[in-house]
C-alpha cells in the first residue's frame, strides 16, 4: 500500500517536471520562431545586418543547450541515434574550421551570409531540443506559427510582384525580377516556400476531410503556398515541387485504404497549380513558366555538349568539382566557397559575372567547403531522418498520422531542392525544427497531453 501511493507521488512528481519542461521549450521555440520572423523583418529594411542576426541565433543556441542538458538529466540520460549523429556532425564541422585557412570566417560565416561554424551548432542544438517536444498541443501551436510566419512572407511577396514598394512607411522593393519577401533572397523564398507547400499538401490530401471547413482551409493554403513558389521565381522550388508529388503518389498507392477522396483532392490540387502557376505568371508579368521552358532546354543543350557547360549552376559545380580535391578532407572551410579555387583565382558565375560564394547545392556546398566527411555523415543524418519516419509510416497499420505524412513530404521537398539551392539562416533553423518534429513522431513519443 506504501510502495503504491509512493509510486503515485512520484508519477505525480514527474509528470509536473514534465509540464513544467514542455512548457519552456514552447516558450523557446515561440521566441525562436518570432525572432525568425522580426529579425527576417529587420534585416530586409536594414535595420540589423547579418551579423547581429546570426549572433542572436547562437544566443538562442547556448540557451537551447542549458535546456536540452536539463531534459538529460532529468527524463533520458542515454545517447540514441540523432544525438550520436549531431555529435558527429559537430565533430566534422569542428575538423573543417581548424584546417581551415580562412578561420574567421569558418568560424563566424561569409560576409552576407554568416553561417559559421557557431550557427552550424546552433542549427543542431534546434533540432535536439525540438526531438524533446511530447505534447501534441504544443506541436501544433509552432505549426500554426509557422504558417503564420509562411503567409506573412506570401503577403509580402505578392506585393513585391506587383511592384508595390512600401506597406505601412515599411520598403519593400524587391532587389531583383522575383519576389524576396522578408527572407531578402529569392532562392531563400523558394525553399520556405517548399517546406509550406509540403506541409499543406500533405494535411491536404491524408486527412479524410472533405467538404467542409478543415477541408476549405486546407485547400486555400495549399493554393496560397503554391501562389508562394511561383512567386519566388525558383527552379529550385519546382524541383521540391516535383519530388513532393511523387511522395504523396508513392504514399497514396500505400496507404489508400486508409484514405477517402484522395482522388477527388489530388485533380482539384493539380488544376489548381497550373491554374494559379499560369494567372500569376501573366498578371504580374512574371516569366516563371518561359524559365521553366528554358531550363529544360540548357540541360539539354548541356547533355549534348558536354564541354561546353557555361549555364550559371551547372559552370559552377564543374568548376567546383574541379578544385575540391584540393580540399578533399576538411574542406576550404566552413562557408568559405568563395576562396575554393584559390585566394586570387575564384569561381566567377557566368550568369551575373560576379564572384560565387557559394555553390547552389546544398551538398556540394558541404562536399567542398566541409570534406567527404561532413558530406557523408549529413547523408546519413537525412537519410536517417527520412527512413525513420517513413518505415514508421508504413507500419502504422491502424490509422494516418497525417501530420507525420505532412511533415516527411516537406522535409522530402526539402532535401531535393537543397539539390539547386543554399542553406541560409532565416530558413534552416526551422527545417532543423521540424526535422527534430519528425523523430518525435516516428518514436511515438508525442501525447496529447503531458500527464498521459
Amino acid at each position: 500500500m506504501k510502495s503504491s501511493k509512493k509510486s503515485k507521488k512520484q508519477s505525480k512528481i514527474t509528470s509536473k517536471k514534465e509540464n513544467t519542461y514542455n512548457f519552456i521549450n514552447l516558450m523557446y521555440f515561440i521566441s525562436l520562431l518570432l525572432f525568425i520572423l522580426l529579425g527576417s523583418i529587420l534585416l530586409f529594411i536594414g535595420i540589423i545586418d547579418n551579423s547581429i542576426y546570426s549572433n542572436t541565433l547562437i544566443i538562442f543556441g547556448i540557451i537551447g543547450i542549458i535546456i536540452y542538458l536539463i531534459h538529460k538529466f532529468l527524463f533520458s540520460k542515454e545517447l540514441e541515434i540523432q544525438d550520436i549523429l549531431v555529435i558527429l556532425l559537430a565533430f566534422c564541422d569542428y575538423l573543417s574550421y581548424y584546417f581551415s585557412e580562412y578561420r574567421r570566417i569558418a568560424l563566424w560565416g561569409f560576409v552576407g551570409r554568416k553561417e559559421g561554424l557557431l550557427v552550424l551548432y546552433s542549427y543542431y542544438i534546434i533540432f535536439l531540443l525540438a526531438t524533446t517536444i511530447s505534447n501534441k498541443k504544443y506541436i501544433k501551436y509552432l505549426l500554426y506559427l509557422f504558417i503564420a510566419f509562411c503567409l506573412i512572407n506570401i503577403s509580402c511577396g505578392t506585393l513585391q510582384m506587383f511592384n508595390i514598394k512600401s506597406i505601412f512607411g515599411i520598403s519593400i522593393k524587391k532587389p531583383a525580377m522575383y519576389a524576396t519577401a522578408f527572407i531578402g533572397n529569392s532562392n531563400g523564398l523558394s525553399a520556405l516556400m517548399v517546406i509550406f507547400n509540403g506541409l499543406c499538401l500533405g494535411y491536404y490530401l491524408f486527412n479524410n476531410h472533405f467538404n467542409n471547413r478543415p477541408f476549405y482551409i486546407s485547400l486555400i493554403l495549399l493554393i496560397i503556398s503554391i501562389i508562394g513558389i511561383v512567386i519566388s521565381g525558383a527552379m529550385s522550388g519546382i524541383v521540391g515541387l516535383v519530388a513532393m508529388n511523387i511522395l504523396i503518389l508513392l504514399l497514396y498507392f500505400i496507404k489508400k485504404n486508409h484514405i477517402t477522396h484522395a482522388k477527388k483532392k489530388y485533380l482539384i490540387y493539380l488544376l489548381l497549380m497550373i491554374t494559379c502557376s499560369f494567372l500569376i505568371s501573366k498578371i504580374s508579368n512574371n516569366e516563371y513558366i518561359k524559365d521553366i521552358t528554358d531550363l529544360s532546354q540548357k540541360v539539354v543543350s548541356v547533355s549534348n555538349e558536354s564541354n561546353n557547360v557555361d549555364h550559371g549552376r551547372l559552370y559552377i559545380w564543374k568548376e567546383a568539382l574541379s578544385c575540391y580535391p584540393k580540399h578533399i578532407w576538411t574542406g576550404v572551410g566552413i562557408d568559405a566557397f568563395y576562396y575554393l579555387c584559390g585566394f586570387s583565382d575564384q569561381i566567377i558565375d557566368p550568369t551575373t559575372n560576379k564572384i560565387a560564394d557559394k555553390a547552389h547545392n546544398e551538398y556540394l556546398q558541404y562536399l567542398t567547403t566541409e570534406g567527404i566527411f561532413k558530406f557523408i555523415i549529413y547523408i546519413i543524418f537525412i537519410a536517417y531522418i527520412f527512413f525513420n519516419s517513413f518505415t514508421k509510416i508504413l507500419k502504422n497499420k491502424k490509422e494516418i498520422n497525417y501530420y507525420h505524412i505532412a511533415l516527411l513530404v516537406a522535409f522530402f521537398g526539402y532535401i531535393s531542392q537543397a539539390f539547386f539551392n543554399i542553406s541560409i539562416t532565416r530558413v534552416s533553423p526551422i527545417f532543423y525544427l521540424l526535422m527534430g518534429i519528425m523523430i518525435i513522431y516516428a518514436s511515438d513519443k508525442v501525447k496529447e497531453k503531458t500527464n498521459e
